[in-house]
């Protein structure tokens, strides 16, 4: 396997909007770069075309991965995994990869790979996971198509971001638990803010969630090859399956969207509320002031 010297601890975290698109010929060949591979691995276009794909190989990578990568491809099948990356200068960055094989008339003639930022919890998984193989500690775990399997077929069909996302989510429920009781006790003694922090809250994370398929309808069209440069191989590709993902990222948008719209009349009428009840209770000298228009006597 390709050793690529020096490294550094340093990290290069992706922004939000990155994409990373590369293709290759079936050798593994580079022949298409985007922008962003650039401006993130430190290497110019002359630097990676017609260069092994494996120039940007971090050694923390195992070769399992790699190999697992390379006979899921060669099989016609897309992958999909985890891969920390070095850049010219021997700092680091971490991608969620998706990689395809590209159709033309019924053969395969390149590969497509298509990366976005990976989640912190994702790359300190996986930083645990990839060292077991790198020490021959990894017992009786396995890669395939991206999976850290062992065991029977149960587990083969349990990804390993399923895996995390398991112990993640039960964390994350405690963390919940105790969050649901801090605002309980929060409401006993002032119900009206906890309302209006609960929804402010919402709309933040329809906001989130709206940006995140966002992003995801980015990589689709990446991935089909209708957004990455006119190239005929691409064009003649089945873009179907990543359309329809598109389609039903785009619907539940509009879903989104019609909820913040609610969460934002809701915070509306909530003012108003407050503001009816105080002018309710409010002391006749307090109304005053509170009516009285800037300026008059």
């Amino acid at each position: 396997m390709r050793t690529n010297l020096p490294v550094t601890n340093n990290e290069i975290e992706l922004g939000d909007e990155t994409i990373i698109v590369s293709k290759t010929d079936l050798k593994g060949q580079i022949t298409y770069v985007n922008r962003d591979f650039l401006a993130i691995s430190g290497f110019s276009e002359s630097e990676l075309i017609g260069e092994p794909h494996n120039i940007v190989r971090h050694p923390d990578m195992p070769a399992e991965a790699f190999q697992d990568l390379w006979d899921t491809l060669k099989a016609g099948r897309p992958w999909t995994g985890y891969v920390k990356n070095r850049c010219k200068n021997g700092d680091h960055y971490w991608v969620l990869a998706n990689a395809t094989p590209i159709w033309d008339h019924g053969q395969v003639t390149g590969y497509l790979s298509v990366r976005r930022k990976a989640s912190r919890e994702m790359i300190q998984a996986h930083e645990d996971v990839y060292r077991k193989f790198r020490e021959k500690r990894q017992g009786g775990l396995a890669i395939r198509r991206g999976r850290a399997v062992s065991g029977g077929r149960w587990r083969e069909n349990l990804t390993l971001a399923h895996r995390i996302g398991g112990l993640l989510g039960l964390l994350g429920t405690l963390v919940l638990l105790m969050a649901l009781m801090a605002i309980v006790a929060l409401s006993r003694t002032n119900d009206a803010t906890v309302s209006l922090y609960e929804q402010r809250f919402d709309g933040v994370r329809i906001l989130g969630r709206i940006t995140q398929l966002m992003g995801d309808n980015r990589m689709q069209i990446a991935l089909s090859g209708l957004g990455v440069h006119h190239d005929p191989s691409i064009a003649n590709a089945d873009h179907r399956p990543y359309m329809e993902q598109v389609r039903k990222n785009i619907a539940e948008i509009t879903g989104l969207w019609k909820d913040y719209q609610k969460t934002v009349l809701t915070d509306y009428v909530d003012r108003t509320i407050m503001w009816n009840g105080a002018y309710k209770y409010a002391p006749n000298a307090d109304i005053q002031r509170m009516t009285r228009i800037p300026g008059s006597t």
